[in-house]
């Protein structure tokens, strides 16, 4: 069995996480929306969040990558979700289908909290939408608490604030 590491992706892996975050993101997805359409190119876009944000990997020894996260220590970041600059945040969590229930979501997130505490932030400040039962009740598990005052709706998809004190 091989392990598990959490790491800084690189380049040659973009391509990888693109695929795995959208494929992901299309599971949650019942009616393929507009607003889902138009958040793709975003999904795919790993190389314009890692200019400003640091994109984890979950990979196996092997090179497989089966997650992926993308965290945002910068309140002034192009991929920040909040204007509060003692939070960091994290977005685009995604685990490979075929990897799921294998606690790489929660790895991934422990990883992002202990890089928020290593920076210095007092919180860290995520979106769920009502379909990411999955991802709550892991993030409900380690502490993260409803935080409505960052809730934001794009079209008809509802994305709910919870945040996690440092």
């Amino acid at each position: 069995m091989s392990s598990l590491n959490v790491r800084t992706a690189r380049t040659s892996e973009y391509a990888a996480i693109a695929d795995l975050t959208v494929t992901a993101y299309d599971a949650l997805e019942t009616n393929h929306s507009y607003a889902h359409q138009e958040y793709l190119p975003i999904l795919r876009d790993v190389a314009g969040r890692a200019k400003d944000a640091d994109v984890l990997v979950a990979i196996e020894d092997d090179g497989t990558v089966l997650g992926a996260v993308t965290l945002v220590l910068d309140s002034t970041s192009a991929s920040a979700e909040w204007d509060d600059p003692h939070a960091a945040g994290f977005r685009m969590l995604a685990v490979a289908l075929d990897a799921r229930g294998r606690g790489i979501g929660r790895l991934l997130t422990q990883n992002c909290i202990d890089r928020a505490k290593a920076a210095g932030k007092h919180s860290l400040q995520i979106h769920s939408r009502d379909v990411m039962q999955s991802a709550r009740r892991i993030y409900a598990s380690m502490g993260f608490v409803r935080f409505p005052e960052i809730d934001f709706q794009v079209e008809e998809i509802k994305l709910e604030g919870f945040r996690l004190d440092l």
